[in-house]
């Protein structure tokens, strides 16, 4: 809830004034903002408080799939191995 929702309008006019007085109020509000849409887009990413601006990290990348299964020598001959111990590849 905004604390400032039962001031009366001279109190309203005198917080304002000191906001904008405080130095960096502004900008760190800013950048609140920038971290909250960060965590609402579920990214990663560091966030500039100078200019509030965003700077998502890159995706890690995956390796490539084959119906549905990780490319790579050893996960592939596990994966054989145990098919052919269960009696998949057998018949």
């Amino acid at each position: 809830a905004d604390l400032r929702e039962q001031l009366s309008v001279p109190a309203e006019e005198s917080w304002q004034r000191a906001w904008e007085r405080t130095p960096g109020a502004s900008a760190e509000t800013a950048a609140a903002g920038a971290e909250l849409r960060l965590c609402a887009e579920q990214a990663s990413g560091t966030v500039d408080r100078a200019n509030a601006t965003a700077q998502p990290s890159p995706s890690p990348e995956l390796p490539p799939l084959v119906l549905g299964l990780p490319l790579g020598q050893i996960h592939l001959t596990t994966v054989l191995e145990l098919f052919r111990e269960v009696g998949v590849l057998s018949r």
